[in-house]
């Protein structure tokens, strides 16, 4: 055998093992990479796609994803803009995948929000388990809006808790 058949054969060999090898690591890798993978950081990977939502009351959301915390998303539909508290949220339809390195902190709170929308007056639709209304968030407290009901004038105290989502008309929006 010539040196050149040899040396062909013993790189083929050590380019073989090195691959058996590389392998071997990524499916070693894979679970502990996925094992740290949260997610916000599915849902950052996801930022400005098309994703599909289901609510614990049972409705699908069809959306834009705007903004993601670790507390709450934000969507843009056709017709309207939805905040939906992640724990509303039983399943999330595809997510790109997760964002690698730090995320900018998004310490905007879902009560933060909910009190400019209070002094903004903004026109909302509340959904909660138990139904929807049209109306205004009136007042903001830790744990708690008050909800004044558009067609009743009537004002609702609401525990922040059984919120599933609170959504604005894109055409009232500034």
């Amino acid at each position: 055998m010539s040196i050149e058949l040899v040396i062909a054969d013993l790189e083929s060999k050590f380019s073989a093992s090195l691959r058996a090898e590389a392998e071997s690591m990524v499916a070693e890798m894979v679970p502990a990479y996925q094992s740290g993978i949260t997610l916000l950081g599915r849902l950052k990977g996801s930022l400005g796609q098309e994703i599909e939502l289901t609510l614990t009351d049972g409705r699908v959301i069809d959306g834009c994803l705007l903004r993601a915390t670790k507390d709450w998303v934000l969507l843009r539909t056709a017709y309207e803009s939805v905040l939906i508290p992640l724990s509303q949220v039983n399943v999330f339809g595809p997510l790109g995948k997760a964002l690698m390195g730090s995320h900018r902190l998004d310490n905007l709170s879902m009560g933060t929000i909910l009190r400019d929308l209070a002094d903004k007056k903004s026109l909302v639709r509340l959904f909660l388990l138990s139904g929807n209304w049209l109306g205004h968030v009136v007042s903001c407290g830790s744990d708690w809006i008050g909800f004044r009901v558009y067609e009743t004038r009537k004002e609702l105290i609401v525990p922040l808790t059984a919120i599933v989502s609170i959504s604005t008309p894109v055409i009232l929006e500034e």
